[in-house]
């Protein structure tokens, strides 16, 4: 619903996002609907006593109309 709010509504080109490499759901989630994985920055989030990577992705508004699922009547 957010995204199609950012896009439709206040006709954001691109939406961006992150989350620490162990975060597994988050990753899927991105993943799920439609984000792209671009960058990685090593070693920057402290979790868990370590220092671990951080995943960036991003999705367009074309890739973003590519990936809508029309609702269940």
């Amino acid at each position: 619903m957010l995204l199609k709010y950012a896009f439709e509504e206040l006709k954001l080109r691109k939406i961006t996002g992150g989350c620490n490499i162990k975060n597994i759901g988050m990753q899927r989630i991105f993943k799920n609907n439609g984000y792209t994985e671009e960058g990685r920055f090593r070693g920057v989030d402290w979790v868990e006593g370590k220092w671990s990577d951080h995943l960036y992705y991003g999705i367009y508004r074309e890739e973003y109309k590519e990936t809508i699922i029309e609702p269940i009547k």
